[in-house]
């Protein structure tokens, strides 16, 4: 991907996880089977790489709702 930022993990039960975004799927041995979901942009902003997601998110309030623009694979 070119730009954004790929979700590694999404746990279950934590807000990325309950909003259906998915982080990387690994097969039994542990070996990458399909990419996460890549976010590109979080209220409006664009995200290319890691500075814009957590300058976007220290801007943020803890438990603030947001909208989530994202690619996925399948």
């Amino acid at each position: 991907y070119e730009r954004g930022v790929m979700i590694e993990r999404a746990f279950p039960g934590r807000a990325a996880a309950k909003a259906g975004l998915r982080g990387v799927r690994y097969t039994p041995r542990g070996l990458p089977a399909e990419i996460g979901d890549i976010i590109v942009g979080i209220n409006g902003e664009r995200i290319d790489d890691v500075e814009d997601y957590e300058r976007v998110l220290r801007e943020l309030r803890p438990g603030a709702e947001v909208k989530v623009r994202y690619l996925r694979a399948s």
